[in-house]
């Protein structure tokens, strides 16, 4: 990579679609369009979190969204804090 493109992007910020990502991303635009929640599994690594944080970015001001980041040390009582009340 040529270093000037090296200090514009960070690693984090590129995202190259593969067959399973541009699969993901069809479901996700049907499902935000129909106004139906939706839930991604899968392997680390794979795309899940830049592809669903790239959709909500490019949605209108007016339409409001949460982000909780699970992972495998998330249990029940966790999840329930929160938002819950205080």
């Amino acid at each position: 990579m040529h270093a000037h493109l090296r200090t514009l992007l960070r690693r984090s910020t590129v995202f190259v679609p593969t067959a399973e990502t541009s699969s993901l991303r069809f479901f996700l635009d049907m499902m935000v369009d129909l106004r139906k929640p939706i839930m991604f599994v899968g392997g680390a690594g794979v795309g899940k979190t830049q592809l669903v944080k790239g959709k909500l970015a490019s949605l209108p001001e007016e339409i409001i969204s949460l982000s909780i980041s699970f992972n495998y040390f998330t249990d029940v009582i966790s999840f329930q804090k929160v938002g819950g009340p205080a």
